[in-house]
């Protein structure tokens, strides 16, 4: 009868287990101590050796050899191998995990072993006994009879009560190297006397993931009926992968954002009967590749590839941004993650390229990244004057989203204005004079270089006047009207109004704390936004501190008295939330966007 290639080459002696040095090492010495533990625990991924160890450590209990154990020769060593040895009991967890099931166990546990050394236990996903029959198990567990071993194997030891875990000697397996896999496919080839291409055993030794049960089973599937020659494009058309060429084919296409020939390179793909999960994880892969591609040295060992290969996908990582290829890893990583329980996973795939080619549809910040450096690509491009977005020259407040309106240089851009022309902006009224915009006078006042400014001293009080009329308060408006307009339109300052402003909340705050220490708490989310005839407005950062400031409006508004001469009403807004900067941010690339699209706004090269 047939036995599966994984069956057959099931590692018997230590010597043979691939990939797990660490565990051998500590069970050999065990072995040749005699120091035995009562209770262990074998977890790790599928594949990676846990119930061949524990068979292999079973016989290392019971070998008759006096050399090296096991020796693999000796009639316990294959009596064990065949399943016959009466002390190693092997039991699945599985279809055995009720509370009676391990009574059972229990009282077998008393006798002693029969023909070997010692009575092995190998309880197989031992995670899937129930609460009650891990309670049982716990008293034998600890303390069991002598010459009595139990090994438990699980790949999800985070399901074991902890009792459980404290009482056993926990061993890790670890994923295999893609490495050692491929030499053990190599050694299997070569006893089967099958010719393979090195290229084809890498291929298979990557999609083992870390397990040689599974690169053996992948293997068997891809060795053709009656031939013994194994080619990689047997292994790509077995696991439905698309080859080198078409992952670099459909990256260059993803970069010249051509959502047509990406969609027509998927329908291919498709309708070759590919596995669209398959061909997700292969370009997640490929995008890794790109990754490493900008540190790694000698491509052709990590990457698994040709050397013809690996140069092109080192050509094309130099050519990408780095921030596509995060995004790109992202982006479809979550599809594949949709797709395993997905009918539609090519649906998903669309979907997903879709947004890393459009990222207006997107909403993450690595999309947000990526419109602003296009942005930025085009202003050089066209040598647009930059401008910081904000209240400088060449922008415009408009609903609270700040647009590009003018500053353009007009050698190198072309602008097709809208029919309807805007409006002229006119200042509202009730802006404070700080915000107001400047006369025509004022602009039109001639420049007068630093030197030129004239010396302004502060007027010398008149002796006869009264010292109560000396020490009265002069309110801001009127101090700012007796300044010489010269001087103001020889050195105008950044945003002066909001400035004063906040000196003015400033001090007054220190006042407020100097009555009532706990407004204290106040002091790093509370910003002024404006001053009228009757009002004092600030902003605050979170409804409940905006309900701690006015709650001791009365006190904030005898300072604001005591700061500025004049009685003032305390008013608290909040202050815009990070959502909401975020929409606000949002919006306003829609509109550079739209401004640098077709029919309105052309950048010459």
């Amino acid at each position: 009868m047939y036995t599966a290639l994984y069956r057959r080459y099931r590692p018997r002696t230590f010597d043979e287990m691939v990939g797990q040095e660490h565990i051998v090492k500590i069970l050999k010495k065990q072995i040749r101590t005699g120091e035995i533990a009562h209770a262990y625990l074998f977890c790790g991924t599928r594949g990676t050796g846990k119930t061949s160890a524990a068979r292999i450590f079973a016989k290392g209990v019971n070998c008759l050899s006096e050399g090296e154990r096991p020796c693999g020769h000796c009639d316990n060593c294959e009596s064990i191998q065949h399943g016959t040895f009466f002390d190693v009991i092997e039991i699945d967890a599985a279809s055995n995990n009720r509370v009676e099931n391990i009574r059972e166990l229990r009282e077998s546990v008393k006798y002693p072993p029969a023909a070997g050394r010692c009575k092995v236990y190998i309880i197989d996903e031992v995670h899937m006994l129930s609460t009650a029959a891990f309670n049982a198990l716990l008293k034998t567990l600890e303390e069991p009879p002598e010459q009595v071993v139990f090994i438990l194997a699980t790949t999800e030891p985070h399901k074991l009560p902890a009792t459980i875990l404290s009482r056993c000697l926990r061993l890790d397996f670890r994923r295999v190297p893609e490495m050692k896999i491929r030499e053990k496919l190599c050694s299997v080839c070569e006893e089967l006397g099958v010719a393979y291409e090195e290229s084809a055993l890498s291929l298979i030794a990557a999609n083992g993931d870390g397990s040689v049960r599974d690169a053996l089973s992948i293997l068997e599937q891809c060795i053709p009926a009656g031939e013994k020659e194994l080619l990689r494009s047997d292994v790509v058309e077995i696991l439905g992968t698309a080859g080198e060429d078409v992952l670099l084919e459909i990256t260059d296409m993803l970069v010249a954002r051509d959502i047509p020939g990406v969609l027509r390179t998927i329908e291919r793909i498709s309708a070759d009967g590919k596995d669209i999960l398959q061909f997700t994880r292969d370009w997640i892969y490929h995008f890794r590749n790109l990754m490493m591609s900008r540190f790694a040295e000698r491509l052709e060992d990590i990457f698994n590839m040709s050397c013809e290969n690996a140069e092109k996908v080192k050509a094309q990582g130099a050519r990408m941004d780095m921030g596509l290829i995060s995004a790109a890893i992202h982006e479809l990583s979550a599809a594949a993650n949709q797709a395993r329980y997905s009918t539609q996973p090519r649906v998903l795939l669309e979907l997903a390229v879709v947004k890393l080619m459009e990222p207006a549809l997107n909403d993450d910040r690595e999309a947000l990244v990526q419109r602003i450096t296009r942005l930025e690509e085009l202003a050089e491009k066209g040598n647009l004057q930059k401008t910081d977005i904000g209240f400088a020259d060449g922008y415009k407040q408009d609903n609270n989203s700040t647009i590009l309106y003018n500053n353009i240089n007009n050698n190198n851009v072309e602008t097709e204005l809208p029919d309807e022309q805007p409006a002229a902006e006119t200042a509202p009224e009730d802006l404070p004079p700080w915000d107001q915009p400047p006369s025509e006078e004022l602009m039109q006042a001639p420049y007068l270089p630093e030197e030129e400014f004239p010396e302004v001293t502060p007027e010398e009080p008149s002796a006869g006047k009264a010292p109560e009329a000396q020490e009265e308060p002069v309110s801001r408006e009127e101090s700012q009207s007796e300044e010489p307009a010269v001087e103001e339109a020889a050195a105008p300052k950044e945003d002066p109004g909001k400035k004063e402003l906040q000196q003015i909340w400033q001090q007054a705050f220190e006042k407020a704390v100097a009555r009532r220490a706990s407004l204290k708490l106040l002091e790093k989310d509370i910003r002024a936004l404006g001053e009228d005839a009757d009002s004092f407005t600030v902003s605050v950062t979170s409804t409940l501190k905006k309900n701690m400031l006015l709650q001791s409006a009365d006190l904030f508004e005898e300072s604001l008295e005591e700061v500025t001469g004049r009685k003032l009403k305390l008013k608290a807004e909040l202050a815009a939330r990070p959502q909401d900067r975020e929409k606000q941010m949002k919006d306003t690339l829609s509109q550079l966007e739209d401004l640098l699209g077709p029919g309105k706004l052309t950048v010459k090269d």
